[in-house]
């Protein structure tokens, strides 16, 4: 389907006493979802219209979580792909068949689930700080000698130790947000502590000094160590490419006369190069400038280039 095609039309909410949907709507709703999704190999799996976001597979990762999705329960909604960077936004029938009173009905009801939801977020987001502090204050100075250190060859200066994980900071303008986890392991994922406000949060590696000469924003936190110890700049960590844009936005109220360059990841081999395209819309928003690896195999960050400049072998 053509991105500037409107979806068509899925279907009504049943009307009267029972506000529950029919199971027409939803089947209907569902079918819309799945149509769109496999437009951009998304496979979403179970579905459900809570409003809440979900994460699930793409086609050649089906088990992995590089799909998302997120309806509402007017039918509403959004599904996207983190591996190519697309995503398409569908809305319902415009319900022009139900009375004034019906349609009124139809706004409490979403705007009090809205409420709902939205309570529940800060809750979540409210205990997953209490817990990371918790964490935080039992771990330890992270040793220079653990394995994802030595891999990447980063120094491990604002990271602490926890059951044998680095454990990352993840901070925002309120303060301390979350934890993200990083495993011994080759390979291994990392993990963010449950609960973790991520969009618009970061870790600032360095100190921004009246004489700085810019701000870097980068994704990983090892890739920002590497920039950092390379270009003395200071470096916001953002953690992933989606988030590039909130950071930098952040980065440019707070310094509304720096130079913001992006060191973005040079997804190469990705369909959309996600990492490179989001760095540059983040660059756009904030009239700053994107640096980025060359296309090399084995290479997508600037902590890969190092490694392979350097000779070694930290690519995961």
């Amino acid at each position: 389907m053509n991105q500037t095609q409107k979806p068509a039309p899925i279907g009504e909410l049943e009307t009267g006493h029972n506000t529950e949907f029919s199971q027409h709507y939803i089947i209907d709703v569902a079918e819309n979802l799945r149509r769109l999704a496999d437009e951009i190999d998304v496979l979403p799996g179970e579905i459900i219209n809570n409003g809440a976001l979900r994460r699930c597979g793409t086609r050649g990762r089906e088990r992995g979580l590089d799909g998302w999705f997120l309806l509402r329960p007017d039918g509403s909604g959004v599904v996207g792909n983190h591996r190519t960077g697309e995503k398409r936004i569908f809305q319902p029938s415009r319900n022009s068949d139900k009375t004034p009173e019906e349609r009124a009905e139809l706004k409490r009801r979403f705007a009090a689930i809205h409420r709902e939801r939205e309570a529940e977020k800060l809750r979540i987001w409210a205990k997953a700080s209490t817990d990371a502090l918790k964490i935080w204050n039992a771990a330890m100075p992270a040793s220079k000698s653990h394995p994802y250190a030595v891999r990447k060859e980063i120094t491990v200066n604002g990271l602490r130790e926890w059951r044998g994980q680095l454990i990352v900071p993840v901070y925002g303008p309120d303060g301390l947000r979350g934890l993200q986890f990083i495993p011994p392991e080759l390979g291994a994922k990392k993990k963010f502590l449950t609960g973790t406000r991520v969009g618009g949060s970061f870790l600032l590696i360095g100190d921004v000094l009246p004489d700085s000469r810019g701000i870097l924003v980068c994704e990983g936190v090892a890739t920002g160590k590497t920039l950092h110890s390379e270009t003395n700049y200071p470096v916001y960590t953002a953690f992933s490419a989606s988030n590039l844009a909130d950071v930098s936005q952040f980065v440019r109220v707070q310094y509304p006369r720096a130079r913001i360059v992006i060191g973005a990841d040079n997804d190469w081999q990705t369909p959309g190069n996600p990492g490179l395209t989001k760095a540059r819309e983040a660059a756009a928003l904030v009239h700053g400038s994107v640096v980025f690896p060359p296309p090399l195999p084995g290479c997508s960050d600037f902590n890969d280039w190092y490694q392979i400049l350097k000779g070694g072998a930290g690519h995961e």
